[in-house]
């Protein structure tokens, strides 16, 4: 009713109710989505210019990547590394949300601060806020007012507050690397109270694979190694942060997509088009200086 008052949606009165003709309805859809799809797009722009100048690309694990009727919260862990972050997000707002759309509570929020806040003792608190806001504009609207009660036999009762985030705001499919969450899903257990799949990071991209075209791969592909090169980096490998054995400090850890790794070398990697616009970018780039390495 707003927009019709304002103007914004054109219609006609009958008696005394308002008549639009459908033309016009998807015609103030598509503009809607398309500002949303745009301040997404600056929200994540945003988001990296923010880590890079407050160096905080080094507190995540990695270097740098459903509209409602398909929902995925975001765990903590994944909002804590920047590579399955990015990837995730990317993908999302690559497709213009038709994909899926992601979420997350402020429960999970509050937990990548806590987090931070571990990982860098002496961070500034105005940094941590802005973070998190940052992060809040390239997700949906965070979930919230939903009631966190006991599951017996839940594997982790400080988790509980995610169960319900996706139990009880309709959320179709929870994202997660915590390995005691993914056990709890494959138990018959988990069958009578959860209304929601568990994936694995892994498992959730080799997912969306066959739900969308290799083309949006290949699109979001070339982003990650058009950012990579404006970092600075040389190897533009960037499959390796998805499946290497030790993170930025040389601490082990467990590969976050080797799947996914594998099927983007297998399938995108060496597809004349990618080939082809990051020939351009390096050509684009050759004569601009890399910045200092972080």
């Amino acid at each position: 009713m707003k927009a019709i008052r304002s103007g914004e949606l054109p219609a006609h009165k009958v008696g005394s109710h308002f008549r639009v003709r459908t033309e016009d309805a998807d015609r103030f859809r598509k503009k809607l989505l398309e500002k949303k799809v745009a301040e997404s797009k600056q929200a994540l722009q945003d988001l990296w210019a923010f880590e890079e100048e407050n160096n905080l690309v080094d507190v995540l694990r990695g270097p740098c990547v459903v509209t409602r009727d398909y929902s995925v919260l975001l765990d903590t862990n994944i909002l804590m590394s920047k590579t399955l972050r990015d990837w995730i997000l990317m993908l999302a707002k690559e497709s213009k949300y038709q994909l899926f759309t992601p979420y997350i509570s402020w429960g999970i929020l509050d937990e990548f601060g806590y987090r931070v806040r571990r990982n860098e003792p002496t961070l500034d608190d105005g940094v941590i806020s802005t973070w998190r806001k940052q992060i809040l504009k390239v997700t949906g609207q965070p979930l919230e007012g939903f009631p966190v009660g006991s599951v017996e036999g839940y594997p982790d009762q400080d988790d509980l507050h995610v169960h319900a985030a996706a139990q009880y705001c309709g959320m179709h499919i929870l994202v997660t690397d915590d390995v005691k969450l993914l056990a709890y899903a494959s138990t018959t257990e988990s069958e009578l109270t959860q209304n929601y799949e568990t994936f694995s990071a892994d498992d959730f991209l080799m997912h969306l694979t066959e739900l969308s075209s290799l083309s949006l791969f290949a699109q979001v592909y070339v982003k990650h190694v058009k950012y990579a090169l404006s970092r600075g980096y040389k190897d533009i490998d960037v499959c390796k942060a998805l499946d290497r054995t030790k993170d930025r400090r040389g601490n082990i850890q467990r590969p976050l997509a080797p799947t996914f790794a594998r099927f983007l070398r297998t399938n995108i990697i060496n597809r004349p088009d990618v080939a082809s616009a990051i020939d351009r970018i390096l050509t684009e780039s050759a004569d601009v200086p890399f910045p200092p390495s972080p």
